[in-house]
């Protein structure tokens, strides 16, 4: 049930999102909004003066192993310091992993 209520607030969201989009003169044309077997897919397509692409809005809940990898700080001269995870060239080939 809860899995179900947060997909429907995800959908509100996305399509609230692009009725906002649609005020900007922006055209939009969605192509697909379902719920899946494992989330919620949204497919639009938009055309803004000469550019023409598509946005896909993809929620998935499947459990999804964590990423192994590390994290190194970069202390730079003009900038404050931040943080990067790097991953290893096989977890980036797998594609699906998680951050939470």
């Amino acid at each position: 049930m809860l899995k179900i209520f947060f997909l429907e607030k995800k959908e509100s969201i996305f399509l609230e999102v692009l009725s906002q989009i649609e005020k900007e003169n922006i055209k939009i044309d969605l192509k697909e909004a379902k719920f899946t077997s494992g989330g919620y897919l949204g497919i639009l397509s938009y055309h803004l003066l000469d550019f023409k692409g598509e946005i896909f809005f993809e929620v998935s809940l499947r459990k999804k192993e964590k990423p192994k990898g590390e994290v190194q700080t970069i202390v730079g001269e003009y900038l404050p310091a931040y943080l990067i995870f790097s991953l290893s060239p096989q977890q980036l080939e797998k594609k699906n992993f998680s951050f939470n």
